[in-house]
């Protein structure tokens, strides 16, 4: 498990936490992205959109290093 906290500008620099958690299944993983403590005057959207970008290129980023070995 990875927990961080993030500030950004546009949830008005208020201190969110993420955690991170992977968990086997079978040869695979399954990862478990959790954002807390997020304004409510925050977009829920917006979020989902920019977590799923981030997730997809270190999908592809570990997926291209696999393929080298």
């Amino acid at each position: 498990m990875l927990k961080f906290t993030w500030n950004a500008s546009r949830m008005g620099n208020v201190e969110t936490l993420v955690t991170v958690e992977l968990f086997p299944r079978g040869g695979d993983c399954e990862l478990v992205l959790t954002h807390e403590r997020v304004p409510q005057s925050h977009p829920t959207g917006e979020l989902q959109q920019g977590w799923g970008h981030i997730l997809d290129k270190l999908g592809n980023h570990l997926v291209r290093l696999t393929q080298r070995s």
